[in-house]
C-alpha cells in the first residue's frame, strides 16, 4: 500500500515540476526527457507493482485521482497568475487539459462505481 503512496506522490512532482519547467522555462531545473523518462519508470512500476483490491485501496485510489483533478488546475491557475506562460499548450482553453480532466473524471467514476458493487456484495 505504501508503494502506491509514492508513486502517486511521485506523479505529483513530476507532473508540477514538469509545468513549473512549461510555464517558466527560464528555470533551468531538469531537461524535459528526464520528466519522460521518470514518468515512464513510474508507469512501470505502478504497472508491475502489487495492486491491492480490497475497498481501503480502492477508497485511496479514489481519493488519489480526486487530489489529482484538483491539483492540475490550481497548479495551471497559480503558475498563470505568477506571470508565466505555457509553452505547451496547457491552459484551461487548451484541449490536452480538458481531455485529461475528463479522463480522471472517467476514472473516477468508474472506481466509485466499482467500489459501490463492493459494497453491495
Amino acid at each position: 500500500m505504501k508503494q502506491i503512496d509514492s508513486v502517486y506522490i511521485g506523479f505529483f512532482l513530476i507532473i508540477g515540476l514538469f509545468l513549473l519547467n512549461d510555464f517558466f522555462g527560464f528555470l533551468p531545473i531538469l531537461p524535459p526527457f528526464v520528466y519522460v523518462g521518470l514518468l515512464l519508470l513510474l508507469v512501470i512500476v505502478s504497472l508491475v507493482s502489487k495492486k491491492e483490491t480490497s475497498q481501503i485501496a480502492l477508497r485511496k485510489e479514489i481519493r488519489w485521482n480526486v487530489m489529482m483533478l484538483l491539483y492540475l488546475p490550481a497548479l495551471i491557475l497559480v503558475f498563470s497568475l505568477f506571470g508565466g506562460k505555457s509553452t505547451a499548450g496547457f491552459g484551461f482553453t487548451q484541449p490536452p487539459f480538458w481531455i485529461a480532466m475528463m479522463l480522471l473524471l472517467i476514472t473516477i467514476y468508474s472506481k466509485r462505481k466499482r467500489l459501490k458493487l463492493a459494497l453491495d456484495k
